[in-house]
């Protein structure tokens, strides 16, 4: 009874820390204003140049330990290898980006793309980064591996809020999206797009209306897992538009990387490490229990 206690205490503390929810409002283009506070592992990509008193954001990325964040490859499109790790700042709780108030500003220390992400079909739009130092902030969940799942899903960011023109909030935004399944994501306007894509999932209603747009690349398309906590089920890639009808998102599928995430983010050790306490630990308490008996 007793290594069941602690098994199960050891296992509750590997599975907990990371997407908590917190209070909701109930709910880019289609959205509403979201709490910042409410997504702590939401990270803004400002541009390194921006003013502090008003934030340029380019891309979304999720915090997944307290040293690494989730984003999109495309969204270093165009920039040396070398000059990555300073084309953007990392900001984390950015309540409103036009007065630049905000949490936490870090650099970035090295930046990890796809070793097979194409920048033409937008193939493995993936890509860690590495914060200078470590935060205190609570990341996101990952998804178990190759994990198939529908419903509802919620999508945040401070894209623009418009499809024709240009309207940036000043505030997050978020939104509820139906994730579609594979064979119904083919039956939309992506077809040609996502046949050759089959690490991406689709988001978003069939009527159009809400979906990400062009500032919103690189977040996340956040899902609840049953014990109530967020994990991101998608890293915002691409779409035709933003809200046309029969054209939802198209997002990178983030379980089908989690071996690639794992390694590029030090989570491989670290799961490895924790694998090797358990044993440590059971072997200790059955030699202790043969001592007893």
């Amino acid at each position: 009874m007793l290594i069941l206690v602690v098994l199960l205490w050891l296992l509750f503390s590997v599975a907990c820390g990371c997407g908590e929810t917190k209070s909701q409002n109930g709910k880019i283009v289609g959205g509403s204003g979201a709490d910042a506070k409410q997504y702590p592992w939401y990270v803004a990509l400002v541009q390194a140049t921006s003013s502090p008193g008003n934030l340029v954001v380019d891309c979304g990325a999720s915090l997944i330990t307290k040293s690494h964040i989730l984003t999109a490859a495309h969204c270093y499109r165009g920039i040396p290898a070398p000059a990555m790790k300073n084309a953007f700042k990392a900001v984390f709780i950015l309540e409103n980006r036009c007065s630049g108030q905000n949490r936490l500003i870090k650099r970035i220390s090295k930046v990890t793309i796809h070793q097979n992400f194409n920048y033409n079909s937008l193939k493995n739009d993936i890509a860690v980064a590495q914060l200078e130092s470590a935060v205190d902030f609570e990341p996101v969940c990952l998804p178990p591996t190759n994990s198939r799942t529908r419903g509802q899903g919620t999508i945040i960011g401070y894209g623009n809020l418009v499809n024709n023109g240009q309207k940036f909030p000043c505030t997050l935004q978020e939104a509820n999206v139906n994730v579609y399944s594979w064979n119904n994501c083919l039956k939309t306007g992506n077809y040609r797009d996502i046949i050759n894509l089959p690490k991406t999932v689709c988001a978003g209603f069939k009527a159009g209306g809400i979906d990400t747009c062009n500032g919103d690349s690189g977040g996340p398309l956040l899902q609840v897992n049953s014990a109530g906590n967020y994990y991101i089920k998608g890293i915002t890639s691409f779409g035709h538009g933003c809200g046309l009808q029969n054209n939802p998102g198209v997002y990178t599928d983030v379980s089908k990387y989690i071996p690639w995430i794992r390694r590029n983010a030090g989570l491989a050790r670290t799961a490895r490490e924790t694998t090797q306490k358990i044993t440590y630990t059971i072997n200790f308490l059955s030699f202790l229990g043969s001592i007893i008996s």
